[in-house]
């Protein structure tokens, strides 16, 4: 099988973009019956979807707060 290496980098692109849309899919599973596929993915792919820059301390710490808030 010779292979140029468009060819290969356009195998690898649409390799690439299946994987991003199967954890794509995962990750909308739990959101399901709040909205369609569609929609979900729209949302979260949107060029204005804001980027949470925070660390993962930072993000941690804010959880176990609303969960400390939570419980009480």
């Amino acid at each position: 099988m010779d292979m140029d290496i468009d060819d290969i980098v356009r195998q690898l692109n649409i390799i690439a973009e299946d994987e991003k849309e199967q954890r794509l899919w995962e990750r909308w599973i739990p959101y399901q019956s709040q909205m369609a596929y569609d929609e979900f993915k729209m949302h979260v792919t949107s060029p204005t979807a804001k980027r949470d820059e925070r660390s993962v301390e930072e993000i941690l710490s804010h959880v176990q707060k609303l969960m400390d808030k939570y419980r009480g």
